[in-house]
């Protein structure tokens, strides 16, 4: 405690809180799951352009823009997805938090968004690295049809990645609905010292 008066104490306090680390940098946090150290480039701020092939609800198909941001949970234990579109219909306004669930061995993830009823839902199964592409498989039955959903995030560097959502009824009969194109806007930030 300091005890030479109230001015001088916050004077040093200041000084304290002010100056520059006596080491070269911070630590660079990296994502704490199992998975490539190229995960880690998935951390930043995305612009991004989405397109979207022809079907039903869009005969012509589709582009949009949008952005993403990803960053690290508490400790590094989780992954913070936040995806913005400026679809036509409405801007879409999303958000997934991914973590390592060991006994699935694979990412959970919990997605919500604000076309969805219930606001979140828990995506079912995992998310698992094959080589340095993340995909999650998801099988269910919907109106009396098996319906197979696959995402896969590939191509992915320190600038770009590429996202594609695939479907289908089976797993050899997917095919591609939607594409995103990942452009880096800038790298996350450092943490703020207190």
């Amino acid at each position: 405690m300091c005890k030479s008066g109230f001015a001088w104490c916050a004077a040093l306090g200041l000084l304290v809180w002010a100056a520059p680390p006596t080491h070269a940098a911070e630590p660079t946090m990296h994502i704490q799951m199992p998975g490539p150290p190229l995960q880690d480039l998935m951390l930043g701020a995305w612009t991004i352009r989405v397109t979207h092939e022809p079907s039903a609800a869009y005969p012509k198909g589709r582009v949009t823009m949008g952005r993403e941001v990803w960053r690290l949970g508490p400790a590094g234990r989780s992954l913070i997805e936040e995806y913005d579109e400026e679809d036509p219909a409405g801007p879409l306004h999303e958000i997934g938090i991914a973590w390592w669930d060991a006994v699935e061995k694979g990412q959970k993830v919990l997605w919500c968004g604000d076309y969805q009823p219930s606001g979140c839902t828990l995506a079912p199964g995992v998310a698992r690295w094959e080589g340095n592409s993340l995909v999650q498989t998801v099988e269910a039955d919907e109106s009396g049809k098996h319906v197979v959903r696959q995402e896969i995030f590939t191509d992915i560097t320190a600038t770009s990645f590429t996202q594609v959502l695939k479907e289908g009824p089976s797993l050899h009969e997917l095919k591609t609905t939607t594409t995103i194109r990942a452009k880096k806007r800038s790298v996350e930030a450092p943490a703020v010292r207190p």
